[in-house]
Formats: C-alpha cells, structure tokens, sequence
C-alpha cells in the first residue's frame, strides 16, 4: 500500500554570507539550506534540498523531516522582508524545470537585505 505524499509548509529566509560570498536559503522548520550566487539562485537549491529530505522521508518513515535552523536564523527571520511572491514562483519553477533556459532572470537586491517566503510543498515521488 502506497504511503501518503508528505505535506509541508516551511519558510525560507533568503540572506547574504559576506562569510561565503553566496547568497543562503534556509528552511526555518527543517533546517535544510541551498544557496547560490543570486536570491533565485539560492532559492531554487533551498527548494531542491526540501525536495530531497521531503522524497528520502517518504520512502524511509524514520527520517525526521522537522527540525528547527538555529535561533540566529529564526532571529534574522523575523527581521526579514517578505519576498515577493512572483521571485518565488520563479525558483521554484526553476526547481521543477519548468522554466526555459533561454529566459534568465536577474534578481539583484540594492542591498544585502534578508527576505523571508513561505513555501507549501509535498514530495515529488
């Protein structure tokens, strides 16, 4: 019998690391990160790495999917701009494959400002 799809809703800050000189996604309620040299760009690996817990916990009940990032990040969250909704689509297409390579976007902030977006997802299995 085919086990339920795993539901999930999750926030992602989105934040520059002067530290790594990449721009950081990371999952608030499971903790998982993507990062990348753009908002989009780290976006996207942040949602790719939720697709990877999210699918591993489907077929292995005992993988834990939840677990809290660090208070510093749960901080910088709370002092986040909210992303607007249209960038996340856009990673998250990205993420899927579902957005042509012929068309790049260039999302570049004024300043390394943290964004925070909500992301409401299941396993792809």
């Amino acid at each position: 019998m085919p086990r339920e799809r795993i539901k999930l809703n999750e926030t992602l800050v989105i934040f520059y690391s002067d530290e790594d000189q990449r721009w950081i996604a990371h999952g608030l309620r499971t903790d998982q990160i993507g990062d990348g040299d753009s908002v989009i760009a780290a976006l996207e690996d942040g949602i790719r790495a939720i697709d990877a817990v999210l699918s591993v916990a489907h077929d292995d009940p005992t993988v834990a999917v939840l677990r809290e990032a660090p208070a510093d990040i749960q901080a910088r969250a709370r002092n986040s701009t909210s992303l607007p909704r249209e960038i996340y689509e856009i990673a998250h297409r990205r993420a899927r494959g579902d957005w042509p390579d012929e068309v790049p976007v260039d999302v570049t902030p004024k300043s390394s400002a943290s964004f925070k977006t909500e992301i409401s997802d299941e396993a792809r299995c």
